[in-house]
């Protein structure tokens, strides 16, 4: 698999441009124009590429797939309700009490940090006698430091294994008297709680946000199909459970070729019935267009 970074940007700028370069053997006539070279490196030209996830998360997603000449079809299959309830409101309060907060999202981060009072941020950024910060990986690590929030551990694995493992090897004794708190969406997978709870932390799971269906998002969905999109993408459980249900009146789903971003959101959509085509090895955007850009190179 490509190192993660390397479809960052377009090839486009590497190749040779009229004026820039010289004349190739064989005279004029000899070489592809630059704008069929432009056409060639677009290696996702011609191709329908419709994306699930919110669009506040696809920027970069976008960016990528854009600059390979896809075309998008963006239909976002969950809206994110964040929960404003006394339970988020307490623990924000005694939040100094933990020793470590791990999220696992880019939504954990924002609906998180955007229900504690500035204040609160501010001590908690200069690191005063508050819990250290666990992201599951490159891309909620940058939402947190978009937030200007120090992170003291990602793991080598980019999911809920992988933040077990970094704790179990950061505490090779057990986690006996550690406090951690998991703010994740409602339904979340029960692995880290679960997990670090046997390696004898003290986990508290707090419900922070929903992923509810959008208001439209069946017209929208029914539209999307009805282009025929080349390869459908999948960046999370949520995102293959709420398509299904906005999907399900328009028949086989099985007909349509899957993406996924993971391990875990690969297996729920094979639970679903969805065919799985694509699966990185890496658990980021960056891998995921590059198993794309691998999948249609074959076809």
């Amino acid at each position: 698999m490509p190192a993660a970074g390397r479809f960052s940007r377009s090839w486009i700028e590497n190749l040779p441009h009229p004026g820039r370069g010289t004349v190739p053997e064989g005279g004029p006539g000899a070489a592809k124009s630059w704008g069929s070279r432009v056409r060639e490196a677009m290696r996702l030209q011609g191709r329908k590429i419709l994306i699930t996830r919110t669009a506040r998360q696809s920027d970069e997603f976008r960016r990528l797939l854009r600059a390979e000449g896809a075309e998008l079809l963006e239909v976002p299959t969950i809206e994110i309700q964040p929960r404003r309830d006394d339970a988020v409101r307490q623990t924000s309060q005694r939040l100094a009490a933990y020793d470590w907060v791990v999220f696992t999202s880019g939504n954990a981060v924002d609906t998180f940090l955007d229900q504690l009072e500035a204040q609160q941020r501010e001590a908690w950024k200069k690191e005063l006698s508050w819990p250290r910060i666990c992201a599951v990986g490159p891309a909620t690590s940058r939402r947190l430091r978009q937030w200007q929030m120090p992170v003291h551990l990602i793991p080598e694995v980019y999911r809920a294994e992988g933040v077990v493992a970094a704790f179990r090897s950061r505490y090779p004794r057990g986690m006996k008297g550690v406090r951690v708190l998991f703010p994740a969406a409602g339904g979340a997978r029960p692995v880290i709680p679960e997990e670090l709870s046997r390696l004898g932390a003290e986990v508290d799971s707090l419900a922070i946000y929903d992923t509810v269906l959008p208001s439209d998002g069946a017209q929208r969905l029914r539209a999307a199909l009805a282009q025929q999109p080349d390869l459908i993408t999948f960046t999370s459980s949520s995102t293959v459970q709420n398509f299904v249900a906005l999907a399900e009146p328009s028949g086989d789903l099985s007909r349509y070729r899957c993406a996924a971003i993971g391990p875990v959101t690969a297996q729920t959509a094979r639970d679903c019935g969805l065919s799985v085509e694509v699966l990185p090895e890496e658990s980021t955007i960056p891998a995921l267009v590059g198993a794309v850009l691998d999948y249609f190179s074959r076809q």
